[in-house]
C-alpha cells in the first residue's frame, strides 16, 4: 500500500504543522463522498431522479382537491332602477367553493380524460341567507388531432433520458476517482524527489566535512 504524508501549516505558528496520512484509497474515498466535483454530479442525479419520478406519476390516475379560500366582498355598487336613475346599494358576501376531480393521461393517443364535481356556497351578510350550489357530476376529455402526441414520445424519450443521466453518474464518479489517483501520484512524485534532494543535500555536506577534515 502506497501512503503519502501531507503537512498544513498551522495558522498559529508557521513552525507547527499537522501531519495526516493519506493511502489511495482514503485519498480515492475523500474525492468520491466530499469534494465539490462529486457534490455537483449528485445533484445533477438526484434532479434527473425526480423528473424521472415526476414522469411515472403523471402517467397515474390523478386524485387533485383544488377550492377558493372564503373570498370576502364588500362593496358599494350600482344599480339601475326602472325609471333609468341609480341607486347605490351596499353589498356584503362571502363565496366559498371546492372541485374535486380524478384525471388521467393515455399516452397512446394524446388524449387527457377528466371526472369532477364541485360545490359551492354563497352567504348573503346583509340579507342573512346562505346559498349552496354545485355541479354534481361532470366529465371531460381533450383530443388533438393535428398536435404532435407529446405523451407518447415522453415515454419513448424519458426512460432513456434518465439511463443516460444514471450512466453520467457513474462516469463522473469513475472520472472523478482518476483524477484523484493523478494527482495522489503526481503528489508522492513531489515527494519522493524532495527526499532525494535531502537526502543528496545531507550525503554532500557530509562528504563537505570528511573533505576539511583531511
Amino acid at each position: 500500500m502506497i501512503i503519502v504524508a501531507i503537512f498544513i501549516a498551522n495558522s498559529a505558528k508557521a513552525q507547527d504543522s499537522l501531519k495526516y496520512t493519506l493511502s489511495l484509497k482514503d485519498v480515492v474515498n475523500m474525492a468520491i463522498t466530499q469534494s465539490t466535483s462529486i457534490k455537483n454530479a449528485q445533484n445533477r442525479n438526484v434532479n434527473y431522479y425526480w423528473r424521472w419520478k415526476n414522469f411515472k406519476t403523471s402517467n397515474r390516475p390523478q386524485l387533485v382537491l383544488s377550492g377558493d379560500l372564503p373570498n370576502y366582498n364588500q362593496s358599494t355598487v350600482p344599480i339601475t332602477q326602472p325609471d333609468g336613475s341609480v341607486e347605490f346599494k351596499q353589498v356584503s358576501n362571502l363565496l366559498t367553493s371546492a372541485r374535486l376531480s380524478l384525471n388521467q393521461s393515455i399516452a397512446q393517443t394524446g388524449t387527457y380524460i377528466s371526472a369532477s364535481t364541485s360545490a359551492f356556497r354563497f352567504q348573503d351578510f346583509y340579507k342573512n341567507s346562505v346559498s349552496f350550489s354545485g355541479v354534481p357530476f361532470s366529465f371531460g376529455f381533450h383530443q388533438p388531432i393535428f398536435a404532435l402526441n407529446w405523451l407518447k414520445w415522453q415515454r419513448k424519450t424519458e426512460p432513456l433520458i434518465y439511463d443516460e443521466a444514471k450512466k453520467d453518474y457513474v462516469e463522473s464518479t469513475e472520472e472523478i476517482s482518476l483524477n484523484a489517483t493523478y494527482r495522489f501520484f503526481s503528489y508522492l512524485r513531489i515527494q519522493t524527489n524532495y527526499s532525494l534532494a535531502e537526502n543528496n543535500l545531507k550525503n554532500s555536506k557530509d562528504n563537505l566535512v570528511i573533505g576539511e577534515t583531511r
